[in-house]
């Protein structure tokens, strides 16, 4: 029922939590202890290795990431977003263990850096911020869902039309052999 009456000043015209507002909302807050600044990538450059802690939940302001992982010395994409999307190793953020997935700028990228400590402290102290916390997390694994999903019944055609009228802007800027282990299929 909280999710139910979050603030829908964050919800887009499709019923979705906006990113952008809702970084801007909690940047405000974080203004009071913390400057978050964005942060500057180079295209090609790593922005989480493979070993390393995932402390904090990223927000693409400009730019494009993609995170991937190897498996049998082959580079296998799992995910990849752009402006005000989302990128987090989730096992790695959660756990507080070093993650098997490495981040990695597409294009020159700036990030919001939101560290984790900061995040929990603040879904304490505010109620609100604490539901939308939770209810990135609750997207994040419906998202994971739909993805498996796809993979497991969808062929690949199908996924390829998915990815073009869901997010067109991979299909115009990522590399076409990212797309396809994106996808799941061979370029």
């Amino acid at each position: 029922e909280p999710i139910l009456a979050a603030n829908t000043d964050f919800v887009d015209g499709k019923g979705r939590y906006d990113p952008e507002r809702v970084a801007k909302y909690i940047n405000g807050y974080f203004l009071k202890d913390v400057t978050i600044n964005g942060v500057e990538y180079k295209k090609g450059e790593c922005v989480l290795n493979e070993g390393e802690v995932c402390d904090c939940l990223r927000v693409i302001e400009k730019g494009m990431l993609r995170q991937y992982y190897f498996k049998y010395d082959k580079e296998l994409t799992e995910h990849i977003a752009y402006e005000w999307g989302t990128v987090v190793c989730l096992q790695s953020y959660i756990e507080e263990k070093p993650t098997t997935l490495l981040i990695e700028a597409l294009e020159p990228t700036i990030l919001w850096e939101f560290p984790k400590k900061e995040l929990e402290r603040l879904s304490l102290e505010h109620a609100d911020i604490g539901v939308l916390y939770r209810r990135f997390f609750e997207m994040s694994l419906i998202d994971s869902q739909i993805k498996a999903d796809i993979i497991r019944f969808e062929p690949a055609h199908e996924r390829y039309m998915r990815l073009l009228r869901s997010h067109p802007e991979i299909l115009k800027r990522a590399p076409l052999l990212y797309i396809a282990s994106l996808l799941q299929m061979t370029p």
